[in-house]
């Protein structure tokens, strides 16, 4: 019997700190697995003065995590642990929900309905706080900074990782380069997919692409990708069912 993705090659682009679990499930269900880190993640230090605002510790603050490397450095910082103790602590999705609670957070709340900064500020219930401190990697998105200031709260960005852009391995390129392959690409952030399409670009020509996200789909209209299909949701199980459609269609 056939195993569900058997005729596929999956490219994943994560970086090397969360790609594991995804190999792994891709390749139990009979997927050929090319993991290339479009990005390595290096911590980064806050300067002095957020420093100085994030020990002094308010009741009425919250904290925003953009995803689980931001949990994984910012619990280094001082005084992290009574913050994620005392305060409301926000995760953009359900994994890094889930990363909250396993370093230690009181009280962990994610958006009612989706995922990302959009879906967070959609969210009626957030923030509800005096200042929010956003953990997240230095030269992301603005909006969630940007969108508080405008509804006049205080927004303290807390820089804890950069991302740089990771070094071709030799070996994926071969893997990639072998003919009659049904590749499929998936896009977990617009940054991996350009970075990509950068290592590879013509041999990605007319794979598939699952897109994590709509700015993902909105960007993947730059190249010329077989089909785009946008998971339901970025967690790994909506990830896999999209790679069943694509399946499924290529089995006829």
């Amino acid at each position: 019997m056939r195993a569900p993705l058997d005729p596929l090659t999956v490219l994943i682009g994560r970086p090397a700190e969360q790609a594991q679990a995804w190999c792994e499930a891709f390749r139990e269900l009979g997927a050929r697995v090319i993991h290339q880190p479009a990005l390595k993640l290096e911590p980064a230090q806050p300067g002095a003065a957020e420093l100085a605002a994030l020990a002094d510790v308010r009741p009425t603050d919250c904290s925003v995590f953009s995803s689980t490397p931001a949990v994984a450095n910012a619990r280094l910082l001082p005084a992290m642990a009574a913050r994620l103790e005392r305060t409301v602590s926000w995760a953009v999705g359900t994994q890094t929900a889930r990363a909250l609670v396993e370093a230690g957070a009181r009280s962990v709340r994610s958006p009612a309905e989706g995922s990302g900064a959009d879906a967070l500020l959609a969210d009626p219930a957030f923030p509800d706080a005096e200042r929010v401190f956003l953990f997240a990697a230095k030269g992301g998105r603005t909006v969630l900074a940007e969108t508080l200031a405008q509804r006049g709260i205080e927004a303290i960005d807390m820089y804890v990782y950069r991302r740089s852009a990771a070094p071709l391995d030799p070996a994926a390129a071969a893997a990639l380069a072998r003919p009659g392959q049904t590749i499929v690409v998936v896009g977990s952030s617009v940054a991996v997919l350009d970075r990509l399409m950068d290592l590879f670009g013509e041999s990605l020509n007319n794979a598939y692409l699952i897109s994590l996200g709509p700015r993902i789909t909105d960007a993947a209209s730059r190249f010329s990708f077989a089909e785009v299909i946008t998971a339901q949701s970025p967690g790994l199980a909506s990830v896999i069912q999209a790679a069943r459609l694509i399946s499924e269609r290529i089995a006829g």
